[in-house]
């Protein structure tokens, strides 16, 4: 996928279109932790040496300690992922908490050290989400985001507080387009949405190729949180696949002239 958001389809695949929902992903990254085994897990991630990913077979899920500043990397598949308005590039996965606070675990997507973007539970934020969708400079811990390189340079390393610590579960979401990422957070994962934050900047962010579950630093007096269903996808715009219709059409026009 290039910066247009353009995708490079074969003749077969193009003609396919016509009949693709509107809903249609691309997914990069399926994870929900279905292993029979540890070292099944260890197959498909680079583990930490100070912070594994522990599976819990019977749950299909894992839990990250957050006792360290090492992250776990994502090795069960390679993408470089440019994200575009007609294009977005979509990231969600599953925290469960038990509430403690300064626990730290965050699931991020990145290229080197930039741009980078996590999100998740942290124990100090140099920002602060308010009420009407702006910022300010803030402190506290909580629930959140990081962008470096993505949108805005905001104060501090760019962490931004969306709410507080919570026990159960919650669905962490990111939508990227070209020079935007809109943060949801889901809490009881119920169908609502309970914070949104969206950064806008003026120049594109550049491409992700690497998934992680990370503890930032190491927590104080704090834990991790088990970790599930992590996705990766890119999710073209109605308009996209109204233009691959189009295509189709012209495709198939052309293959009867010539038959």
């Amino acid at each position: 996928m290039n910066r247009t958001g353009k995708l490079h389809l074969g003749a077969t695949t193009l003609a396919a279109a016509l009949i693709a929902p509107i809903g249609f992903a691309q997914v990069f990254v399926d994870e929900q932790f279905n292993y029979a085994d540890q070292a099944a897990l260890d197959a498909n991630w680079t583990l930490s040496t100070n912070s594994v990913l522990t599976l819990d077979s019977s749950a299909g899920n894992a839990l990250n300690p957050g006792t360290g500043t090492n992250p776990n990397i994502w090795a069960g598949s390679t993408f470089t992922l440019d994200p575009s308005d007609a294009a977005p590039v979509r990231f969600t996965a599953d925290l469960i908490s038990d509430g403690t606070v300064n626990s730290v675990t965050t699931v991020g997507l990145r290229t080197g050290a930039n741009p980078l973007f996590e999100m998740g539970m942290y124990r100090l934020f140099d920002n602060v989400l308010n009420p009407d969708g702006s910022t300010s400079p803030g402190t506290g811990s909580g629930i959140g985001v990081r962008t470096i390189n993505v949108g805005s340079d905001l104060p501090g390393q760019d962490w931004v507080k969306m709410g507080e610590y919570y026990t159960g579960s919650a669905r962490f979401e990111a939508t990227f387009g070209e020079s935007s990422v809109t943060t949801r957070i889901d809490l009881g994962i119920d169908g609502t949405w309970d914070f949104t934050y969206t950064e806008t900047g003026t120049t594109p962010m550049g491409n992700f190729s690497e998934l992680r579950v990370h503890a930032p630093v190491a927590g104080t007096a704090g834990n991790g949180a088990i970790v599930d269903n992590i996705r990766v996808e890119v999710v073209p715009e109605p308009s996209t696949f109204a233009l691959l219709g189009l295509g189709g059409l012209l495709f198939a026009a052309l293959r009867r002239r010539t038959a």
